[in-house]
């Protein structure tokens, strides 16, 4: 599957939240961490994620269906997952 990729930044309230958009789905991907960042102001974005689905099981048990496996954002530097 070939599936044209292009990474994005957008802004929320000044803070960053990378973004991939695949052409031939038509759908935006958004990086989990820079949104609980911007909603949250964690200091620790994957240690929130990590307590809020020990706290919520229902969250945790669905997760794999609300979040697709990793797609590597380019940044200024390079890809990160």
């Amino acid at each position: 599957m070939n599936e044209v990729q292009k990474s994005i930044v957008k802004l929320f309230e000044d803070k960053q939240i990378r973004v991939i958009w695949q052409e031939e789905s038509e759908e935006f991907f958004f990086c989990v961490n820079d949104v609980i960042v911007a909603l949250t102001d964690s200091e620790n974005p994957t240690n929130y994620l990590k307590q809020l689905r020990h706290r919520d099981s229902e969250l945790s048990e669905g997760w794999l269906q609300i979040v697709t496996p990793p797609l590597f954002v380019d940044t200024a530097d390079r890809y990160h997952q």
